[in-house]
């Protein structure tokens, strides 16, 4: 039997940075943002196989690291398919978060702050 649920949500996030005297971008783009503008479906094909598609519209694509300007673009987020094999493992193909980072493994709505670690996340250029 084939079941799907769709699901979505939308996310803004403050970011705030010093000011920085000595370089002219550094700290004067503070403000509201939209961090994730998610939209997707789960569903189960059968007892056996569930899947996973989303899209985020809030990816920050900028065309230099260290350009503070950026735009927003719609991309994929996440496409997976899951197949039980037997005895409690699964196989998963497709486009999914990395298995070695546990903190990409918390589903946005469910973290304890707003962003991820930094370590998880990296630095942003401004």
């Amino acid at each position: 039997m084939f079941t799907w649920q769709p699901f979505g949500y939308l996310r803004a996030e403050y970011i705030a940075v010093q000011n920085d005297p000595n370089v002219a971008f550094v700290g004067r783009n503070d403000g509201f943002e939209l961090q994730n503008a998610r939209i997707g479906a789960i569903g189960t094909l059968g007892t056996r196989a569930r899947f996973v598609v989303s899209f985020d519209g809030a990816l920050d694509e900028r065309a230099d690291l260290n350009s503070p300007q950026g735009t927003l673009a719609v991309g994929l987020r996440d496409s997976y398919l899951d197949v039980g094999i037997g005895g409690g493992v699964v196989a998963r193909g497709g486009y999914f978060q990395c298995w070695v980072d546990p903190q990409a493994q918390v589903p946005d709505t469910r973290r304890a702050f707003v962003d991820l670690p930094l370590e998880t996340r990296g630095m942003r250029a401004t």
